[in-house]
């Protein structure tokens, strides 16, 4: 008798198996998948770089990841998602941005 488990398993590979066999592309990159990216980075960018004025006077100031989350955070910058930034975002915004701080 099959458990849960295997039960799942071989429906799996059954469907799989029948995907496969109509000409369904299982993985790999979609047609729009690079455009995507590319304009996702680009958003990204656009993001930092409206960041840069602040983030470089706080690095010129020598302030802490933390110190700057809070300083954006006092300025009332927050993600997209309505939420402050944090210590980790900031480090990659300026990573982004090629402000001096390494990986």
């Amino acid at each position: 008798m099959l458990n849960a488990v295997d039960w799942h398993r071989i429906r799996t590979l059954e469907g799989l198996e029948l995907a496969k066999a109509r000409g369904v592309k299982l993985g790999g990159l979609r047609p729009n998948t690079a455009i995507r990216n590319d304009e996702a980075r680009q958003k990204a960018q656009a993001g930092a770089e409206r960041l840069r004025p602040i983030l470089a006077a706080l690095v010129a100031q020598g302030a802490s990841l933390r110190e700057m989350a809070n300083a954006l955070h006092s300025a009332r910058i927050t993600t997209k998602a309505g939420n402050p930034l944090s210590p980790s975002t900031v480090k990659l915004q300026l990573q982004r941005l090629g402000l001096g701080v390494k990986l």
